[in-house]
């Protein structure tokens, strides 16, 4: 979660040429034991929607 906030700190301060500012939306997710990798991905693009 620290990388996250980050990242989404970082790109909101700095310019990108052509493109003015940038955002970032981050959806995160610890995997649980017995969980599928589709599950975990499943509950992190859940993230992405909620931190949108």
């Amino acid at each position: 979660m620290l990388l996250a906030v980050e990242l989404w700190q970082s790109l909101r301060h700095l310019p990108v040429d052509g493109l003015g500012t940038v955002t970032a939306s981050f959806g995160i997710a610890s995997w649980r034991r017995g969980e599928s990798a589709d599950a975990l991905l499943l509950r992190a693009d859940s993230g992405v929607y909620a931190a949108k």
